[in-house]
């Protein structure tokens, strides 16, 4: 394949919490990797995972809380996605969810699973040397936005009898992205860098404002062609921060959050398929004021071009 094109869409998927209208948050998110063929257009399913561990909130400190009463939590993601590419220039995604999640809390396990939010995007090509022949080293960037909508569903009741905003299938509200790609080749080597932002509006019926969201990654890959068969190897940083909820337009203090993760991960191009597995390990965790631990992330991808 001719080119390359690292890209990155960050879409907020459904996050973790702990069965307690006052327990911390952490902010999740998924993205699409690094893929090839910047003018074609693809139909694509994405699984992802994501596990983490919650306290008992009812504690001075987080380090009180941990020695507790905890929850074990996991979010499953399966995503229909797409590219359509117009002009060279212009590229359209979507994104339709479905949601899992799972949480065990002192021997009462609960499972919240639906359709999430849909999410439209457009991105635009500000420049690119992709095609030049004369230059060693080629760039590319694009940026863009985009909407997400209200089809997953925000009412699921605990068996507590609490609702849970993190564990809804959905945020019930209208929100907005955007986000800037830009990758660096030279020979087989190749370097991505972006950055996401969402906005997230409140939800009237239930006065419930998830925190705006943040994420950047930066990755090194090596592309490795073998006759019909493409390899491409990669690793990087992933960071991401979420400010935290409003509830009643007051702040929930044990939301919010950021963390830095490592990622591995490895892509093969045939034909006109690709498939892809990215493992990701937090180095650094700072979710709901300590009360929450986010663990591993994994994911794989199969994608079809056309």
């Amino acid at each position: 394949m001719k080119y390359l094109l690292a890209l990155l869409i960050v879409v907020s998927v459904t996050n973790n919490i702990i069965a307690c209208d006052w327990c911390g948050c952490a902010s999740g998110s998924s993205g699409v990797g690094i893929l090839p063929g910047i003018k074609k257009s693809f139909v694509a399913v994405r699984t992802s995972a994501n596990y983490s561990t919650a306290f008992n909130e009812h504690s001075t400190t987080a380090e009180e809380a941990k020695a507790k009463p905890h929850s074990a939590e996991e979010s499953y993601t399966t995503e229909l996605w797409a590219r359509y590419n117009i002009k060279d220039r212009v590229q359209l995604f979507a994104f339709l969810p479905y949601v899992v999640n799972l949480k065990t809390e002192e021997g009462v396990f609960e499972k919240n699973h639906g359709i999430g939010d849909a999410v439209l995007m457009a991105n635009v090509v500000i420049f690119n040397t992709s095609d030049s022949i004369a230059k060693k080293v080629k760039h590319h960037f694009m940026a863009g936005g985009g909407i997400k909508l209200p089809t997953g569903k925000f009412g699921n009741i605990s068996p507590n009898g609490l609702l849970i905003p993190n564990m809804q299938t959905g945020t019930g509200t209208v929100d907005f992205l955007t986000n800037g790609i830009y990758t660096l080749r030279y020979s087989n080597w190749g370097v991505q860098a972006d950055a996401a932002y969402r906005i997230n509006l409140t939800n009237k019926t239930y006065a419930y404002r998830f925190g705006n969201r943040t994420n950047a990654g930066l990755r090194a890959y090596y592309w490795h062609a073998m006759d019909k068969l493409m390899l491409m190897p990669f690793a990087g940083l992933l960071f991401e921060h979420a400010d935290k909820d409003l509830k009643r337009e007051r702040v929930r203090e044990k939301t919010g959050g950021e963390g830095l993760y490592s990622s591995l991960g490895l892509q093969a191009f045939f034909w006109k398929m690709g498939i892809a597995a990215n493992w990701s390990q937090p180095l650094y965790n700072n979710y709901g004021n300590g009360y929450v631990a986010q663990h591993a992330r994994w994911n794989t991808q199969v994608q079809f071009f056309f």
